[in-house]
């Protein structure tokens, strides 16, 4: 952030943004593993989602925050006050932040990640996880972070209320992120539940590109988008089932890499289909396409809820 703050050159922001990303991916899947450890492998699901509840309520917040800050502020000074923030979380995160009993490794840190992650990418129930669950959050964060406001005004809304459509896909993450996991636990199904969440996606999106309808349920629309989209934190669940024990850290850790990685590459198909001349309802077919395959990797997946 500080880096950010003081940039003057492109090197500056690609080198800031380096910083950031390294930084940043211990973040999600670190508070979702502490929460893991401190409540047991039985709450494990459950605490990963409430992580994404707040995760999703910071996105939906964020970006009326910033333009309300931004008009007292430079972009300069704004980051300059969030690297502030930053350091606050980390003394925060010493003084608070404890194992639940010591740990004791005489062995290289780089050795057992090394082992443990050869160990998890043998496990191809861990593959199909990713799989749907990459497509799922890659297409949610296409979604909330770059392509809802286009989408709603290639169907004739304002920009404006395309914001308030990408705050309500997040507020649907955050709903669904206290809903999925706790049912799926109540269930004994991670299946169900996730087939499920993925079938409202393609409905949601499915309705908002090709049904023209009124703002308030072109807004909902994105709600129920969002809301089904939390079904990838029980990809996380079956990471959990299927690694156990010792794994359970690498498996999230791999399964959140993957995750990213179809976020960065599905942000790009809409454009790269723009700039090939597609239309409107064009360019979002793929992403309804993708998720009518995630569906199928969710119901092939194995049955890994413990009875």
């Amino acid at each position: 952030m500080f880096l950010y703050g003081i940039a003057q050159s492109y090197t500056v922001i690609l080198l800031a943004q380096v910083l950031m990303a390294l930084g940043a991916c211990c973040g999600f899947v670190g508070a979702g593993y502490i929460g893991g450890v401190w409540f047991g492998m039985a709450a494990y699901g459950t605490m990963f989602g409430y992580v994404q509840v707040l995760s999703s309520l910071s996105s939906a917040i964020q970006q009326p925050v910033t333009e309300a800050l931004l008009g007292h502020l430079s972009y300069e000074r704004l980051f300059v006050y969030l690297g502030f923030f930053g350091v606050l979380l980390v003394v925060l995160a010493v003084l608070y932040i404890r194992n639940p009993a010591p740990v004791k490794s005489g062995r290289s840190p780089f050795r057992v990640v090394g082992h443990n992650l050869y160990q998890i990418i043998r496990m191809p129930q861990m593959w199909i996880a990713a799989l749907w669950g990459g497509i799922v959050f890659g297409l949610n964060l296409a979604l909330g972070v770059v392509w809802t406001p286009k989408l709603f005004t290639g169907a004739g809304f304002t920009e404006a209320n395309g914001n308030l459509g990408s705050a309500m896909l997040w507020l649907g993450l955050a709903a669904g992120s206290c809903f999925w996991p706790q049912w799926s636990n109540r269930i004994h199904s991670r299946r169900i539940p996730s087939a499920i969440g993925v079938g409202m996606m393609i409905a949601g999106l499915s309705l908002a590109v090709f049904v023209p309808m009124p703002l308030w349920l072109m807004v909902a629309m994105m709600f129920v988008t969002g809301m089904g989209a939390t079904s990838h934190m029980l990809a996380f669940s079956v990471g959990g089932d299927v690694a156990g024990g010792p794994l359970v850290g690498t498996s999230s850790a791999f399964l959140n890499g993957i995750m990213f990685i179809f976020g960065g590459i599905l942000q790009n198909i809409p454009s790269a289909m723009h700039a090939s001349g597609y239309g409107f309802k064009a360019m979002f077919s793929p992403f309804i396409a993708v998720a009518a395959v995630a569906l199928v990797f969710v119901l092939v997946q194995r049955e890994t809820a413990p009875k």
